[in-house]
């Protein structure tokens, strides 16, 4: 079960750093309809490339412009792992 475990995560850690307060706002950081977090994790499915793209690069841009200082690291550290399962992905297909 860790596609949920990944997805429910990243929405814990938005709500720590402030970014989202429902779930309904994570799943409109991540690009997608109100109902996008319930039902993907419901559904235990993995984040979708598109939509942790997306997140990404949200996250890089509100640790940029957004957070306090002693939270950007946090956001940039999540933008990094979901670039990274983006980069897993991605070699995967290649081969």
């Amino acid at each position: 079960n860790t596609n949920a475990i990944l997805l429910t995560k990243l929405f814990h850690q938005c709500k720590i750093l402030g970014l989202v307060s429902s779930q309904y706002e994570f799943s409109n950081l991540c690009g997608r309809k109100r109902s996008w977090y319930s039902s993907t994790r419901c559904r235990n499915v993995p984040i979708s490339t598109d939509a942790a793209v997306i997140l990404s690069v949200r996250l890089e841009k509100c640790a940029r412009e957004d957070l306090r200082h002693e939270l950007r690291p946090h956001a940039e550290y999540l933008s990094e792992l979901l670039m990274a399962v983006v980069r897993e992905r991605v070699e995967a297909e290649l081969c």
